[in-house]
């Protein structure tokens, strides 16, 4: 696993079937090359994320896929964008306005 910033997203030129539907994001770890990742969580650009690679991303997001976005780091006021998602537990998580 990884812990990198979002720095943009992706967009297919042509549909590749095992990606539809599929939200793809850039991530830039704190070394390395950048990483295309499917995105799980709904993240926004400027979040800081734990991406998850190989078998455990396939079994996230499917046959085809080798990274996977999993997890937003350092709680939801940290880069958070409007429309992005809160981590469940995180202040401002749907699950618990319902509950409020």
């Amino acid at each position: 696993m990884i812990v990198g910033q979002v720095v943009g997203r992706v967009w297919n030129a042509r549909e590749i079937p095992s990606l539809a539907k599929r939200r793809l994001v850039m991530v830039k770890p704190a070394e390395g090359a950048l990483v295309v990742a499917v995105d799980l969580v709904e993240v926004a650009e400027g979040n800081t994320v734990l991406v998850t690679g190989d078998d455990v991303a396939r079994r996230l997001a499917g046959e085809g896929v080798d990274a996977a976005v999993v997890a937003l780091v350092g709680g939801a006021d940290h880069h958070h964008a409007q429309g992005a998602a809160v981590s469940p537990g995180a202040p401002g998580h749907p699950a618990d306005r319902a509950r409020e």
